[in-house]
């Protein structure tokens, strides 16, 4: 009898302390709508949900997953990733054959294109203008040509993909520079006329990529569409990486960001070396194409001194790369489109946030790169 009335009277209060967690998340649920409502917090997830410190890439993102995010409440999108990390493309009504010769996309942010939803993002665009063949995009946030070569040796080689697309923007030029960029990409340093590989930090992304960490926020991602998941997110985010980046930043004596796009001597001879690793480790049977993006800069380099500093970044590859047979540049091309369209004003192809594409950049864009493709390969078939 009294083991009886013992287990009714823990049971009751294993009942009351559930039921208070009930109240306690669908409370907190509450006031978390509210946030998104009044633009406290994000409408989707944020934009920096799908990183994470990857021991080989720099930035890398969940696998088999679809997310709704949100950057500076200027757009939302619905984003979706593949088995391996990489952004799905996406190809309409059109099956792909596996016969068909396979071109995989490699770059940073502007190829990744999260700022517009599946189907109209860059890679899929691409994919749906060429038809006949089977587009891959392994677009990366944050990454620089330093990380990117390890992407493409550990993720793209083994495919022996028939060609890689490579596009360039003018953070390749300090995104692997020690001073410019965070502790777990690739880091050179070019001191008594040597340049030098900075190990990564090791602390930092054993901590990042621990089981706990992991689970909590990448693992959680089926809470999604919680809004007290954001929540969850947006602390996380300020109060275990944010925090850490800035006290690594100090230690590493960050240089300030105005000058991160200044053609000095150190980041030249870097990214001359990355650039040479690079073209040392493509598989000769892939045939490279190498593209310019088209950021608002280049059709207003004295806007101020950030974009001129741009322009002369670009000028620069346009040296550098002048050995590659196939190197694209789509200024005439877009300036031509965006002056058909009544369109060639600040920000051009981006959105009026920030320099990444909009869904009419990303059209405008990809119709050049599709057109500038199929163009070399039928001269190539004629020759």
């Amino acid at each position: 009898m009294i083991g009886y009335i013992y287990i009714k009277k823990k049971k009751k209060k294993i009942f009351y302390i559930l039921l208070a967690i009930t109240i306690t998340i669908i409370v907190a649920e509450g006031f978390s709508k509210l946030f998104v409502k009044f633009r406290i917090l994000d409408k989707g997830l944020p934009s920096w949900v799908t990183l994470r410190a990857h021991p080989d890439f720099g930035f890398w993102h969940p696998k088999n997953t679809t997310l709704t995010i949100e950057s500076k409440n200027c757009w939302v999108s619905t984003i979706s990733y593949d088995y391996d990390g990489s952004r799905k493309v996406f190809n309409g009504d059109n099956k792909i054959n596996k016969e068909f010769k396979s071109i995989a996309l490699l770059g940073d942010s502007m190829l990744e294109n999260i700022e517009v939803n599946d189907g109209s993002d860059l890679g899929s665009l691409i994919q749906k203008k060429l038809k006949s063949y089977r587009v891959l995009n392994f677009g990366v946030r944050g990454t620089g040509l330093g990380d990117q070569i390890e992407i493409y040796k550990k993720l793209i080689k083994p495919l022996n993909v028939d060609y890689l697309f490579l596009f360039l923007t003018e953070n390749d030029i300090y995104n692997n520079v020690k001073g410019f960029t965070t502790v777990h990409h690739k880091r050179f340093d070019y001191i008594n006329k040597k340049i030098l590989e900075i190990p990564k930090d090791e602390n930092f992304l054993n901590n990042y990529n621990s089981k706990k960490n992991i689970f909590f926020r990448d693992g959680l991602l089926i809470l999604k569409k919680l809004d007290l998941y954001k929540v969850y997110l947006e602390y996380y985010y300020h109060f275990k990486i944010k925090k850490k980046s800035q006290k690594t930043s100090s230690q590493e004596s960050r240089i300030k960001i105005s000058e991160k796009f200044n053609l000095s001597e150190k980041k030249i001879r870097i990214y001359n070396k990355i650039k040479k690793d690079f073209i040392n480790a493509l598989d000769p049977q892939t045939q490279l194409f190498v593209f310019l993006n088209a950021r608002p800069h280049i059709f207003d380099p004295t806007k101020d001194k950030d974009t001129l500093n741009e322009y002369m970044v670009t000028n620069f590859y346009k040296d550098v790369w002048k050995d590659v047979p196939n190197f694209y540049d789509p200024y005439n091309y877009a300036k031509k489109k965006l002056i058909k369209k009544k369109k060639f004003s600040f920000p051009y192809l981006s959105w009026d946030c920030d320099h990444h594409y909009s869904y009419e950049g990303s059209s405008i864009y990809s119709d050049f790169v599709s057109k500038s493709f199929l163009k070399t390969i039928n001269l190539n078939n004629n020759d």
